[in-house]
């Protein structure tokens, strides 16, 4: 079994505030404190942990969402929040480029006999657009005893499927990347 692994940094807040901008609206869409009302009566619910959550807009803070009664985890909240972003972007763009250094090695590079690795092969800039080898983009979906926090569907199942791991503060164990895997970052 081969499957592609990608990984995605969310860089660290540098404000020492942890404001929620966003939350989910009673249809499950990712809704942006900004696109509420102030008098807002509708309801709205953590990504992660989908306890409710109440609209923040006065006038000394930022306006933010807040959890009604509890909290939970704001590192899991920004990794949820994260799925669904690049979920919906890759659902919603009709390309999705990833770009990534590769390397070119020279035509005698298999039967050189002055081989050298440093002069032999050379970094290059390639671009692949995943729309076009992959069709769907499921969050949290499982395959082959791993759960992908973005799998990445084939279109007619010719390639093997792509997962993107997202994290936070916490990157994949060793064990993860490598267990019947190719990894690549």
């Amino acid at each position: 079994m081969k499957i592609i692994l990608s990984k995605i940094l969310l860089i660290k807040m540098k404000h020492a505030e942890k404001y929620q901008h966003f939350a989910l609206d009673a249809n499950n869409n990712l809704i942006n404190i900004n696109n509420t009302g102030k008098a807002d009566k509708e309801k709205y619910y953590c990504p992660f942990c989908h306890e409710e959550m109440i609209c923040r807009r006065g006038n000394i803070r930022q306006w933010h969402f807040a959890h009604k009664v509890s909290q939970c985890s704001y590192d899991k909240y920004l990794h949820s929040i994260s799925e669904i972003m690049i979920s919906e972007w890759f659902s919603k763009s009709e390309c999705v480029i990833l770009k990534r250094n590769t390397f070119e090695y020279c035509r005698e590079y298999d039967s050189c006999k002055l081989f050298e690795l440093d002069i032999c092969r050379e970094t290059v800039n390639a671009e692949v657009n995943l729309k076009k080898y992959y069709s769907q983009c499921l969050i949290e979906h499982g395959y082959g005893g791993y759960i992908a926090d973005i799998y990445c569907k084939s279109i007619n199942n010719n390639h093997p499927p792509l997962f993107w791991e997202i994290f936070v503060t916490h990157e994949c164990t060793q064990e993860k990347k490598i267990r019947d895997t190719h990894y690549r970052t």
